[in-house]
């Protein structure tokens, strides 16, 4: 990628983030707080072993659609795997989401929008990769 190619991209980046922080409504605070509440229990280790698992087998999705019955705006969480087991002890864990089947592969999602900026702050400080910090980072700045 040469060097205009890469300008263009993050002013493209840069635009499409300032119009996502106006579309979206704000999160509930009070779901919020009781997740960042109920999520406190867990230890830094739990934290940062939720983490490496979210980088390697996790996806966040922002998503702005228009139909003409109804506007769809959110941004949802994902994990996935082929070990249902696993994701639904998480779910017991974090007392949030669903598990779904599609093909052979299972998922745990959760749309909630309080909870996935605590979800987000709690994991922040042990992310490594970098495009996951740039997303996590734009999610935070529009769940503001």
């Amino acid at each position: 990628m040469n060097k205009k190619s890469y300008i263009r991209t993050k002013k493209i980046r840069k635009q499409l983030s300032n119009s996502l922080i106006k579309y979206f409504k704000p999160h509930n605070k009070k779901v919020y707080v009781y997740y960042k509440k109920l999520w406190n229990r867990f230890s830094d280790t739990y934290w940062s072993w939720l983490t490496g698992f979210f980088e390697g087998e996790g996806c966040l999705r922002i998503s702005r659609r228009n139909h003409s019955i109804y506007r769809n705006k959110e941004i949802r969480l994902f994990i996935s795997q082929k070990d249902h087991k696993f994701l639904c002890k998480l779910k017991k864990q974090l007392q949030i989401g669903r598990v779904d089947k599609s093909n052979t592969i299972w998922s745990f999602n959760f749309s909630n929008k309080g909870a996935i900026k605590a979800f987000l702050e709690r994991i922040q400080p042990f992310l490594n990769l970098k495009k996951r910090k740039e997303k996590v980072k734009l999610c935070l700045k529009i769940l503001k």
